[in-house]
């Protein structure tokens, strides 16, 4: 009888056969990722299986189903779907290997989508030379090469909308975004753990709170921090944050998401 750890490492090997995929364990989380994009994490954690893709054509349909919720931080809005297995028995594989092609096409580049043909197969990740990270080719731009450098770059604030148009500008930089949600203890303890590049965080409508969260950060972790304070229309709010400068990377007037923003975060790095 197949195991949730056995059917975790066949779902693993499942993603890794599709072309120029490999794996990383970002913030004790195992991804698969095609370019540099995730399109499946997976993980077994307290004895449940827990898998996550992006169906933007089928998840409406999957999340109807009790093993199915919409993947936090904001990602749900744009398709991502987790779902969660306590027994083995009720981990649907068939499915789940439909719901990972899916996930890939959604995400692969379009040339990489047009090899499928023929393609993929269930052969084990250890016989790939693709489950290896990809090295750039001599056709790659050298600019792309840059942006592949980048690193992660965790996104805090109260509005999950305009963290996920942050997180989709921050990746068409090259950079490796993870939305967090709200600036509260447990956002913070994630950023110890994952020790991120950089840190942006957007004050909006969190102002007092997103203050707090910075004085705090700066003293426990001490990253790059971006702050971003369109919104605030409190003038002892907006001198709190202007006075941050001295301690922080980059203090802006625009969204996290808005291109004046990126511009200046790219510039940094």
């Amino acid at each position: 009888m197949p195991t949730l750890e056995s059917l975790g490492s066949s779902i693993r090997e499942r993603g890794l056969a599709y072309p120029e995929t490999y794996e990383e364990c970002p913030w004790g989380e195992r991804v698969i990722k095609v370019r540099g994009k995730i399109f499946l994490f997976t993980s077994i954690h307290k004895g449940r299986l827990n898998v996550t893709v992006k169906l933007p054509a089928s998840g409406a349909a999957l999340l109807t189903r009790p093993c199915a919720t919409p993947t936090g931080y904001g990602l749900g809005k744009s398709g991502w779907v987790s779902l969660a297995f306590e027994k083995a028995a009720d981990v649907p594989m068939e499915e789940i290997v439909a719901w990972i092609d899916e996930s890939f096409r959604t995400v692969a580049p379009k040339t990489l989508v047009k090899q499928l043909n023929g393609t993929v197969s269930a052969a084990p990740a250890s016989s790939k030379k693709a489950a290896t990270p990809r090295k750039p080719s001599t056709a790659t731009s050298t600019t792309k090469k840059k942006k592949a450098m980048r690193g992660c770059i965790a996104l805090v604030g109260g509005d999950s909308l305009r963290l996920e148009r942050a997180a989709r500008a921050l990746q068409e930089e090259g950079f490796e975004p993870s939305p967090l949600g709200e600036p509260n203890p447990e956002t913070l303890a994630r950023i110890v753990r994952a020790r991120p590049r950089a840190v942006v965080i957007d004050l909006g409508r969190e102002a007092p709170q997103g203050l707090e969260f910075v004085r705090y950060l700066l003293d426990d972790v001490e990253p790059a921090v971006l702050l971003a304070f369109a919104g605030v229309r409190d003038a002892a709010l907006d001198r709190k944050a202007r006075a941050t400068t001295n301690r922080i990377a980059l203090c802006s007037r625009q969204a996290p998401g808005d291109p004046a923003f990126i511009t200046s975060l790219c510039a940094l790095f």
